[in-house]
C-alpha cells in the first residue's frame, strides 16, 4: 500500500507520516519515505547516517524497480520504525526526488500493489508544480493535513478542487485530516465542501518524542491513538477498494463467458 502525506500550508506532515508509520496497525513492514522538496529534518533529528537515504534510492531506482528497494535504503529510527531520510538541502532532495518522480514509476506501481508492505511518503508542501505531485498520483491514499484555522482554510480552498480533480483522475483517494486546535472539524467540512476523515491532536509529548527530543513511549499518547485510528480507516478503505474492484473483474469475467456461450 502506498500513502502520501502532505500539507498546503502547515508543516506537520513529518510528524503525522511518522506517527502513522510508528503505529500502522497489523503486521505488514511499514517504510516512511521523507519526500519533501524543501529538505529533511529526520537524519539530523535522530542521528542517522549519510546513507543510505533518498539519494541513494533515486540513484539505484534507476536500474531496480522491486519494492525491496525501499526497505534495503532505510534506517530504522529508535523505537524500529524504517525511514527513508531526505538530505537537508533543498538543492539535493529536489533533484533525488525528481528522478524517483519521473523515472521510477514502475517502483511506486510495485508499492501500491504491495500486500505485506506499506510505503508513507512524507510529501512535505505540495505547492503547484512540486515534483512530489506525480508521488500523489501514484498513492493508493492521499492525507492531506491542515491545521483548523482560517488562514489554512481560506488557503485549501484555493487548492482543493484541483487535488480533487487530480485525485479521481488517477483513482488516489483523498483524505482531509485536521492537526492541532482550531475550528472543530464539522465546521471546517461544512466550509470546504469536503469530508474531514480524522483530526489529530496538538500533542506536545508525542511531537517531542517524533522530533527526538522527547523521551517515553509513543503508543501511550494521544497523538499516538489518533494516527492508529486514521490508520486502520486507511486500511479498511483499501481492504473495501480491493474488494470492489475484485467483483468489478469477477462480473466481466462472467459476461464474457456469458457471450462466448451464446456464440
Amino acid at each position: 500500500m502506498l500513502i502520501t502525506v502532505g500539507s498546503i500550508k502547515s508543516g506537520a506532515s513529518t510528524t503525522t507520516a511518522l506517527a502513522l508509520g510508528a503505529t500502522w496497525p497489523g503486521g505488514a513492514t511499514v517504510v516512511v519515505v521523507e519526500a519533501d522538496p524543501s529538505g529533511g529534518d529526520v537524519a539530523a533529528v535522530f542521528g542517522l547516517e549519510r546513507e543510505p537515504d533518498l539519494v541513494s534510492l533515486s540513484a539505484a531506482a534507476r536500474t531496480r524497480h522491486d519494492v525491496q528497494l525501499l526497505t534495503e535504503h532505510a534506517q530504522a529510527l529508535p523505537g524500529g520504525l524504517r525511514v527513508v531520510a531526505a538530505p537537508p538541502g533543498a538543492e539535493q532532495a529536489t533533484g533525488a526526488l525528481g528522478v524517483l518522480a519521473r523515472d521510477t514509476a514502475p517502483l511506486w506501481a510495485a508499492a501500491a500493489r504491495a500486500e505485506d508492505l506499506v510505503v508513507i511518503v512524507d510529501v512535505g508542501r505540495l505547492d503547484p508544480g512540486s515534483p512530489a505531485l506525480a508521488l500523489v498520483a501514484a498513492a493508493d491514499a492521499a492525507v492531506l493535513v491542515a491545521r483548523p484555522s482560517l488562514v489554512e482554510a481560506h488557503s485549501l480552498g484555493k487548492r482543493l478542487d484541483g487535488l480533487i480533480g487530480a485525485a479521481h483522475a488517477s483513482d488516489t483517494r483523498l483524505h482531509l485530516v485536521l492537526h492541532g486546535e482550531g475550528y472543530p472539524a464539522e465546521q471546517v467540512s461544512e466550509s470546504l465542501a469536503f469530508p474531514v476523515t480524522a483530526h489529530l491532536p496538538h500533542d506536545v509529548k508525542a511531537a517531542a518524542i517524533l522530533s527526538g527530543a522527547g523521551r517515553g513511549e509513543l503508543r501511550r499518547t494521544a497523538l499516538a491513538g489518533a494516527a492508529y485510528r486514521l490508520g486502520k480507516s486507511l486500511l479498511a478503505e483499501r481492504s473495501e477498494h480491493t474488494a470492489a474492484e475484485a467483483a468489478v473483474t469477477d462480473a466481466e469475467t462472467m459476461q464474457v463467458l456469458d457471450l462466448e456461450e451464446v456464440a
